[in-house]
Parts: structure tokens; C-alpha cells; sequence
């Protein structure tokens, strides 16, 4: 598996500056809204959709890609009390749990994305197709279930 840090790492890079990007680009936009409403009286519908989905982006992006580095939001209470074994049977049942909860997401948003093509939904600005902006869902879980599994292979590995 000596493959595995070299990608893990260039992916981690990509998807650690795309979420960035779309963090710095919503704040930005979201100041701009702020001063263009209370300062100008302007306001665009637009803008507040485009917001909502730069945060769904950068969560949906960043959440597999912070599980083999531990920097995801965590209940630390019982794994931090397990020692050797039990430990790493905690962390392939948590792994496992996300994996499986993850592909039933992925599974799920694609039916979503099927229906909003279907129906030609849009957002309420009436500017973006919502079968566009459901493909993050799928795409933000198949990061997470990869990351997972690569998780659980490495764990049981350790062995």
C-alpha cells in the first residue's frame, strides 16, 4: 500500500484548496451582500442561494477528506478510554458505520438527482438547476466511503 500516501496526500491538497476556494468565495460574496443591503439597499436573491450551496460544497468535500487525519468533529468519550484491540475494533465499526451510511447517501442522492432532472426543478433564484447542485451529495459521499474503507483496510492492517 505504499501507493496510498501519495494519493491520500494529493487528494487531500485538492479537495482542502477547492473547499478554501469556495470558503474565501462565500465569504467574500456574503460581505459584498451584507454592504450592498444595509449600506445600498440592494439585495440579490441569487447571492443567498449561491451561499447556501458554497457551505453545502465545502462540507460535503471536506468531510471524508478529514477522517484519516482525525480533524473530523468526533465523540472522543469511549474510544479515548480503549486500549490496543478494542480500539481498533471501535475504529473499523465506526468506519464501518460511516462507509455503509454513506454509500445508502450516495444510493439516495442519486434517486434525488434523477427526480430533479425529471421535473426540471430549480432554486428559488430560478438560475441554478438542483439536479447541478444534488451532484455534490453523491460526489461528497463517495469521498467519505472512499476515505472510510481506506480507513478500515488500514486498521485492520495494523494488526
Amino acid at each position: 500500500m505504499k501507493w496510498y500516501p501519495r494519493l491520500f496526500s494529493v487528494l487531500k491538497r485538492t479537495l482542502d484548496a477547492v473547499a478554501g476556494a469556495s470558503l474565501m468565495f462565500i465569504t467574500l460574496l456574503g460581505f459584498v451582500e451584507v454592504v450592498g443591503r444595509y449600506v445600498f439597499g440592494v439585495s440579490h436573491d441569487w447571492a443567498e442561494e449561491l451561499l447556501r450551496y458554497g457551505f453545502i460544497l465545502t462540507v460535503f468535500l471536506l468531510g471524508g477528506a478529514l477522517i484519516p487525519t482525525n480533524e473530523h468533529l468526533s465523540m472522543a468519550l469511549l474510544s479515548d478510554k480503549l486500549k490496543g484491540r478494542g480500539k481498533q475494533v471501535h475504529s473499523v465499526v465506526v468506519n464501518l458505520v460511516g462507509f455503509l451510511l454513506s454509500i445508502f447517501t450516495c444510493y439516495w442522492a442519486i434517486d434525488m438527482i434523477a427526480a430533479a432532472a425529471r421535473l426540471r426543478l430549480m432554486g428559488s433564484s430560478y438560475l441554478f438547476p438542483l439536479k447541478y447542485v444534488y451532484l455534490i451529495v453523491p460526489v461528497g459521499m463517495g469521498i467519505y466511503a472512499l476515505f472510510s474503507l481506506i480507513e478500515i483496510v488500514k486498521t485492520i492492517r495494523k494488526r
